[in-house]
Protein backbone atom coordinates (compact mmCIF):
# COMPACT_ATOMS: atom_id res chain seq x y z
CA UNK A 1 0.00 0.00 0.00
CA UNK A 2 1.24 3.55 -0.83
CA UNK A 3 0.42 6.73 1.56
CA UNK A 4 0.85 10.45 1.60
CA UNK A 5 3.09 11.54 3.68
CA UNK A 6 1.31 13.82 5.45
CA UNK A 7 -1.32 10.70 6.22
CA UNK A 8 0.94 8.70 7.77
CA UNK A 9 2.09 9.15 11.99
CA UNK A 10 5.71 9.45 12.70
CA UNK A 11 7.32 6.35 14.57
CA UNK A 12 10.77 6.03 16.31
CA UNK A 13 12.88 2.85 15.95
CA UNK A 14 16.62 2.77 17.18
CA UNK A 15 16.22 6.10 18.10
CA UNK A 16 15.18 7.66 14.71
CA UNK A 17 12.01 9.35 13.81
CA UNK A 18 10.11 7.80 10.47
CA UNK A 19 7.37 7.52 8.48
CA UNK A 20 6.49 4.36 6.28
CA UNK A 21 5.45 5.17 3.15
CA UNK A 22 4.91 2.07 1.53
CA UNK A 23 5.56 -1.42 2.40
CA UNK A 24 4.62 -4.19 0.43
CA UNK A 25 6.08 -8.04 0.77
CA UNK A 26 9.91 -7.47 0.06
CA UNK A 27 10.04 -4.00 0.05
CA UNK A 28 9.18 -0.58 2.38
CA UNK A 29 9.95 2.68 0.93
CA UNK A 30 10.20 5.15 4.55
CA UNK A 31 11.27 9.19 4.62
CA UNK A 32 13.81 9.34 7.97
CA UNK A 33 14.08 12.16 10.18
CA UNK A 34 17.65 12.47 11.04
CA UNK A 35 18.66 14.69 13.96
CA UNK A 36 22.05 16.32 14.93
CA UNK A 37 21.95 13.93 17.99
CA UNK A 38 20.59 10.61 16.58
CA UNK A 39 23.25 7.87 16.89
CA UNK A 40 21.82 4.87 15.03
CA UNK A 41 23.25 1.42 15.32
CA UNK A 42 24.58 -0.35 13.37
CA UNK A 43 22.02 -2.88 11.05
CA UNK A 44 21.25 -4.47 7.71
CA UNK A 45 18.22 -4.96 5.92
CA UNK A 46 17.86 -8.30 3.60
CA UNK A 47 17.07 -6.08 0.78
CA UNK A 48 18.38 -2.63 1.18
CA UNK A 49 17.96 0.05 -1.36
CA UNK A 50 19.85 3.05 -0.62
CA UNK A 51 18.33 5.88 -3.05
Amino acid sequence: MIVRSASVELRKALGVTFKTLARATNIMCTVIYYERDNVVPFHKHKSRIYC
